[in-house]
């Protein structure tokens, strides 16, 4: 698998990331609801202003999620794709199906019913509108690596991301971005494959925090 690929996955975990971060400071003992109905993202990737690839999201009410991205060519046509699987017993797959395997990429958090007050709480910046949606914005440095990140959450989805800007301690700028919502439960699931943990640990190698590396006293 790519270096590419691999910082794809590693940028979509870390989206999700952000969202576990934030709310899971208040809602670590609550019971989820689930959201009342599904829905699909259709968005762009792009680093330090490119567009290197697109993306599809399903997300069903109960906050399970596949990601289908694919990588554009140098003159823009669809390239090759990768699938990610957002499981709640299971957490992130990566889809392998030319070795009929699943790559297990790190925990995956599932989305659920969720307040403007409730996303407020958490950290509140700013309110704006996108797409049509009206969206908490915040913004939050979310590790030892000062990985810097503003993100639009939508209440009205469930608290989902419709724009997500990564800054890197190097200065690069990785940005996902929402271009189409549409509204309706989505039909997907996950390929009944064995799970393979290679990936997790190449995963968090590339962010500096293996599990291998011992962290200083």
């Amino acid at each position: 698998m790519s270096r590419r690929v691999l910082t794809v996955i590693a940028f979509l975990i870390l989206l999700t990331g952000v969202v576990a971060f934030t709310r899971s400071r208040l809602h670590r003992a609550q019971r989820h609801e689930d959201m009342r109905t599904g829905f699909t993202l259709q968005s762009v990737l792009s680093e330090n202003g490119n567009v290197y690839a697109t993306s599809v999201r399903y997300v069903k009410a109960d906050g399970q999620f596949f990601v289908d991205t694919t990588y554009l060519n140098a003159d823009g046509s669809p390239g090759r794709h990768a699938k990610l699987f957002g499981t709640a017993d299971r957490g992130a797959l990566v889809l392998d199906n030319s070795n009929r395997k699943l790559d297990r990429a790190g925990r995956a958090v599932m989305l659920h019913n969720t307040s403007e007050a409730e996303l407020k709480a958490l950290g509140f910046d700013r309110e704006d509108t996108f797409l049509g949606y009206k969206v908490i914005v915040q913004r939050q440095c979310v590790d030892q690596n000062q990985h810097c990140a503003e993100y639009w959450l939508a209440p009205a989805l469930g608290g989902a991301p419709l724009k997500f800007d990564l800054t890197d301690p190097d200065g690069t700028r990785r940005v996902e971005e929402v271009t189409r919502v549409i509204i309706g439960e989505p039909s997907f699931a996950v390929p009944d494959y064995p799970v393979d943990n290679s990936i997790q640990d190449r995963i968090q190698q590339m962010r500096g925090t293996s599990p291998s590396q011992k962290k200083p006293q």
